[in-house]
């Protein structure tokens, strides 16, 4: 059926017709309890990823509410576009839609496997305490969950009604932390059990979306999530992951706590060098984090490159029957090949032993753990020239001691993060140069200083298309864009980050 884009839209429209999915739907109800409901939110977002705010006021709410699930897609008829909220709003995007009763819904039975599902925008840690009482966009962050608060029943100033409360603490690559406050329903709606079940053996990344920064007296800096605040645990995309992997090695369980920490704790990494690091107690130091620049001397071939990963925690499988048993989370199944690249590293001062593991390695090889697994000889002593060609390269790497060097007594430091490579500092890419087919993925705006866009990131599906970077002629599944230069549409390279006009 004849329907345009949300991009197409203009200021004004009354009689368009527009398919898209209702990626979050909320009600926005009287904050004394009454039950009222002042407005119905939307977030719509269509097959080119293109998103736009809608509300339903009443008395249209009556008849229109029922008529909507959260992540059906529908043709929509007979709406006025407007100008956006000045406050408020959930995604990037100059106007808004407002629906009447006149508003109709047909529901889009089979949408495509790769019509988005989720957008939203994630906000640095280290940007939040500039965001306090800001309320024109509502803030998206992510981070792995490390405390989960119970409930508490209290009275904020600004209400006349007792309210459920519930703080998580949630921590980013850099071991900042931050607590996420939430409120009434969906304090309620939060499923802390399961979190703190599973989070007793691998990670839990968790995105929480429409929340607002607040700097409470005696609490301190929190994000705090009321009716417009969703959240979505361990999605299968590249940024997820890689923060995930990134706590994988020197994991600590989900703590249940009555008091939860409070405020925002920012961790600076300081820069030191390896005899500096080695000088350390590790047992006091475990989760410090530091900065050192390094140059390779060798690779160690005493130690395979690669191990089968376990899916859920990343620890390693072995052999069980028919199938692989993981040694830490006695999870059965079919294990994923990983790197674990471990180099004999130093600088001026001394050598030390560090290990790169899943994608911290693959941004420096530039090459899937499979294909070199596939283009290269079975044996383990074996090291592919790609992996040999670090020798003599510089990095300035984030490191934090392993799990071994307590548990074994041998010092070795595991590589957080890259900042940067070669003698220029060159910074490397956020994500690495090419995607598994057959992974959902992450549509990323590579963040560029002088540039006030948003950063979009969309959850698509599992279909992708191959395109050749007329920059650096990487032939891989690209990342579309919603680049927001006076409304442009761009295409971006996962490699170089070049951007191309579509």
């Amino acid at each position: 059926m004849a329907h345009v884009l949300i991009s197409q839209l203009s200021c004004g429209d009354l009689n368009t017709r527009i398919l898209a999915r209702v990626s979050r739907l909320w009600d926005f109800c009287d904050l004394n309890g009454s039950g009222n409901i002042f407005h119905t939110d939307l977030v719509l977002l269509d097959q080119m990823g293109n998103s736009i705010h809608a509300q339903i006021y009443p008395p249209a709410i009556d008849s229109l509410r029922p008529l909507l699930k959260e992540q059906k897609v529908y043709y929509i008829d007979s709406f006025t576009v407007r100008y956006a909220n000045r406050t408020y709003r959930p995604v990037d995007n100059s106007l808004m839609i407002v629906f009447s009763k006149w508003t109709t819904f047909e529901e889009y039975i089979e949408p495509a496997a790769d019509f988005p599902g989720i957008t939203f925008s994630l906000t640095p840690f280290s940007d939040i305490p500039h965001l306090v009482d800001k309320t024109i966009f509502y803030v998206d962050v992510m981070g792995v969950i490390t405390e989960v608060g119970s409930p508490t029943v209290v009275r904020p100033k600004s209400r006349n009604a007792d309210s459920l409360k519930r703080t998580i603490q949630i921590c980013d690559a850099s071991n900042s932390t931050m607590p996420i406050t939430l409120w009434g329903e969906r304090a309620d709606a939060f499923d802390a059990n399961s979190v703190y079940n599973a989070g007793q053996t691998q990670a839990q990344v968790i995105v929480f979306v429409g929340t607002l920064v607040k700097d409470y007296t005696g609490l301190g800096l929190t994000v705090t999530g009321s009716s417009p605040c969703k959240w979505y645990l361990n999605l299968d995309i590249p940024e997820v992951l890689e923060l995930k992997e990134s706590f994988s090695a020197n994991f600590r369980p989900v703590s249940w706590v009555d008091n939860p920490a409070t405020g925002y704790n920012q961790d600076t990494a300081e820069e030191k060098t390896i005899q500096e690091i080695l000088a350390l107690n590790p047992h006091k130091n475990r989760s410090t984090r530091f900065i050192v620049n390094v140059t390779v001397r060798r690779i160690c071939s005493e130690n395979s490159w690669w191990y089968n990963s376990c899916r859920l925690c990343y620890r390693t499988s072995k052999p069980y029957g028919s199938s692989y048993k993981c040694s830490s989370c006695s999870n059965i199944g079919i294990p994923d090949p990983r790197y674990k690249v471990v180099l004999i590293t130093g600088d001026a001062s001394s050598n030390a032993t560090f290990i790169l593991f899943g994608r911290v390695a693959h941004r420096l090889i530039k090459k899937s753990v499979e294909s070199l697994i596939e283009d290269n000889p079975p044996d383990s002593d074996y090291i592919p020239a790609e992996i040999a060609a670090l020798v003599d390269s510089t990095f300035t790497w984030n490191v934090s001691f392993t799990r071994d060097t307590v548990k074994r007594s041998q010092e070795s430091l595991q590589v957080n993060s890259i900042v940067s490579s070669g003698p220029s500092n060159e910074p490397l890419l956020l994500m690495p140069p090419a995607l598994q087919p057959q992974q959902s993925h992450l549509l990323v705006l590579p963040h560029r200083a002088h540039q006030p866009a948003n950063q979009v990131l969309q959850h698509q599906g599992k279909k992708t298309s191959l395109f050749q970077c007329a920059t650096c002629s990487l032939l891989a599944p690209m990342l579309t864009l919603l680049l927001r230069y006076n409304t442009c549409h761009y295409l971006s390279c996962p490699y170089c980050s070049s951007c191309h006009p579509i």
